[in-house]
């Protein structure tokens, strides 16, 4: 016969205190994670580039508000921030990495814009019946910010208001997933947060006052 073994029961009782999740890892091991699985670097240079986003906003004159929209809310946008005592949404996205051209024509620069939601979600299109979709709604946020470290290695952020983003091709209310924007010649395009937000303040100031007449 073999002799009896006896199997150790697991222990699954929580910890009293919770550990911070990265509290046994160094930023070379998070670095390695993400250098290892591309999918994950993206992620996490997402929410790096909204954090970094709302720090920036957050000492701009007359900001006196900026929390992270959670990603399961009902506020489309990744950023709500009180401006002047208007609330004004922002999503937060980034260049392509890689994909860049010289217009020397013009003096700036070409590069390609990735937008659109991570998942397919059931969309309303104006005119038609309601459709699963990676695509963002027009209007449904008011600025875009647009974080150029996958092109430029740099914490640095472009803005656009979202009247002036593209519609896809026959979606109406859609906005295209990938656009191409050009520093020189894109409408509403500027590299100034305080100037974006002073843009989204007026839009939305005019949008109340039509409302009301």
């Amino acid at each position: 016969m073999h002799p009896q073994t006896t199997i150790p029961r697991m222990n699954l009782q929580p910890e009293p205190v919770r550990q911070p999740l990265l509290s046994e890892f160094s930023l070379d091991d998070v670095q390695r994670l993400a250098d290892e699985n591309p999918n994950l670097r993206g992620y996490i240079q997402g929410y790096l580039a909204e954090s970094r986003l709302a720090r920036q906003l957050s000492l701009i004159k007359g900001v006196s508000n900026v929390v992270k929209i959670p990603d399961t809310d009902d506020l489309r946008g990744d950023l709500l921030v009180t401006y002047l005592g208007i609330d004004l949404t922002i999503e937060c996205k980034s260049l392509s990495s890689g994909i860049l051209r010289q217009d020397a024509l013009n003096g700036s620069w070409e590069a390609s814009v990735l937008c659109k939601n991570t998942d397919r979600r059931v969309t309303a299109v104006r005119g038609q019946e309601s459709i699963q979709s990676v695509n963002l709604h027009k209007g449904g946020f008011d600025i875009l910010s647009i974080c150029t470290f996958p092109v430029t290695g740099r914490w640095e952020s472009l803005f656009i208001l979202n009247r002036y983003l593209p519609e896809r091709d026959g979606m109406p209310g859609l906005i295209k997933s990938r656009f191409i924007i050009n520093t020189g010649t894109t409408p509403g395009l500027t590299d100034s947060a305080e100037r974006i937000l002073n843009e989204a303040f007026s839009a939305k100031i005019m949008q109340y006052t039509m409302a009301q007449q």
